[in-house]
C-alpha cells in the first residue's frame, strides 16, 4: 500500500485508497482510486478483455496446474517403456531383487506381480507368487484364491499324497506370510 495518495482519476480530489491493476498483462502496476472511482473502474474492467476464446481456454487449463508447464509423462523416462503394466528397463535400474517368474503351485506359469514393489520383502513377494496372485489384488481375491488352493491340496481330499500335503503347508505358510505383512 502506497499510503495516502490522490485519486488517479483526472479532476478528482479524493484520496486514492483503492488500487486497481492497469492491465491484465501487468498485474503488479496499479492505479489508485477513491471509492467512487474504484467502483466505476471495476464495473468496466475485464481481465479477459482483448483475449481470444482460445487464449482464455489456455489460461484456464494453465490455472488448473498452478500455471506450471507440463510434459508428456513418457518423455523423461530415459528409455524405459511401459508394456501391459511392466517396465522395459534397458539399464537394469529397477531389476534389483525383482525375482522374475515363479512356477505357480496350481501348475501355471505366473509372473510375480509383486516384483514391481522393491520395498516389499522377498519372502512376501514369493508368497504372492506361490498363491498366484498379484500384490495389488484385493483382500477378498487373496482369501478366495487361498481357500481354493487350500481345498485343492487339503490332506483330507488327498489321502496318502505327501506332495499334496507339502503344497498345502506351502500355501498356508504363504497366506500367513502375506497376512502378517498386511497387518
Amino acid at each position: 500500500y502506497q499510503g495516502k495518495t490522490k485519486c488517479d482519476r483526472t479532476g478528482c480530489d479524493g484520496m486514492g485508497d483503492y488500487r486497481a491493476p492497469k492491465s491484465h498483462d501487468v498485474l503488479n502496476d496499479y492505479y489508485w482510486f477513491c471509492l467512487d472511482h474504484i467502483r466505476e473502474y471495476n464495473k468496466q474492467w475485464s481481465y479477459n478483455a482483448g483475449k481470444t476464446a482460445e487464449e482464455i481456454e489456455n489460461e484456464i487449463r494453465s490455472d488448473v496446474l498452478g500455471g506450471r508447464p507440463t510434459w508428456n509423462r513418457h518423455d523423461g523416462m530415459a528409455g524405459a517403456k511401459i508394456h501391459k503394466g511392466h517396465y522395459d528397463d534397458p539399464l537394469g535400474a529397477f531389476s534389483q531383487n525383482m525375482g522374475g517368474r515363479y512356477q505357480d503351485i496350481g501348475g501355471g506359469d505366473y509372473h510375480d506381480g509383486a516384483m514391481d514393489m522393491p520395498d516389499m520383502p522377498q519372502d512376501v513377494r514369493h508368497a504372492y507368487a506361490v498363491l498366484g496372485v498379484s500384490s495389488d489384488c484385493t483382500l477378498d481375491d487373496l482369501k478366495a484364491t487361498y481357500k481354493k488352493k487350500a481345498k485343492q491340496y487339503h490332506p483330507d481330499l488327498n489321502k496318502n499324497d505327501a506332495q499334496a500335503e507339502e503344497q498345502f503347508k506351502t500355501i498356508n505358510q504363504a497366506y500367513n506370510t502375506i497376512m502378517g505383512y498386511l497387518s
